[in-house]
């Protein structure tokens, strides 16, 4: 059986740091579109959730921009500041049923990560698709050493006590988890509210824009000086 993913994006209306940062200009498009285009121009993608909340964006891609895409009207109650993306991916699987096959796997990316690889959703696939793992997310690699504030007199050092004097070159990398930037999961665990299965894997990426997360008035700022600097596109 030919597999084919089927897309999650989340796009919820009332964003605080950034009214309506779903639809600001970034580089002459709206920000949403960085991340649906991507997965439009995909073949591994066969549909792709739009779950929203906002009129503009449920009347500008409900018809005519993409036959892949499906919008879905999120419910009100899971539109606030605290609502969990695994919340909102279960709901969205179940609003998507009749749509979702045995032939689909998860993908899951945020609007607001709008610059990856071009290959990062193909590398992830095909590790996801080995077998071995029920989720694949984008990871970049620190050799840095790194502490937690819980908000007490006392800072904790989380990065291996062994490995703290240690070179950079001998250090054990610390991996953070991108999966904004992209994530293949078996669509059941979104199904089942979660994101990341108990088989997890990753795929180390390098691109000049993987620190970039929009959201405020400044992020958006930075975002644009690197189109026009010419360091991402």
């Amino acid at each position: 059986m030919h597999r084919l993913g089927f897309a999650f994006i989340l796009a919820r209306k009332n964003s605080k740091g950034l009214l309506r940062k779903n639809i600001k200009h970034l580089g002459g498009r709206p920000l949403i579109e960085w991340t649906l285009d991507y997965l439009c121009h995909s073949d591994k993608i066969d549909k792709i959730c739009i779950s929203t909340d906002d009129d503009f964006i449920i009347d500008k891609y409900s018809h005519n921009y993409n036959a892949k895409i499906l919008v879905h009207k999120r419910p009100p109650n899971l539109c606030g500041d605290l609502t969990q993306t695994e919340e909102v991916l279960k709901e969205a699987c179940s609003a998507m049923e009749k749509y979702i096959e045995k032939k689909h796997f998860g993908v899951y990316m945020q609007i607001t990560e709008p610059f990856r690889p071009p290959n990062i959703l193909d590398l992830c696939i095909n590790k996801f698709e080995s077998g071995k793992f029920d989720s694949v997310f984008a990871a970049t690699e620190y050799h840095k050493n790194f502490w937690v504030d819980d908000c007490s007199d006392k800072i904790k050092r989380i990065s291996n006590e062994a490995d703290y004097s240690s070179p950079r070159q001998k250090k054990i990398p610390v991996i953070r988890e991108d999966t904004g930037v992209c994530l293949v999961s078996d669509i059941n665990i979104f199904a089942k509210g979660k994101r990341i299965g108990d088989r997890p894997s990753y795929i180390l990426y390098k691109h000049p824009g993987n620190f970039i997360d929009i959201h405020s008035e400044s992020d958006l700022k930075f975002a644009e000086s690197l189109i026009r600097l010419g360091i991402v596109d």
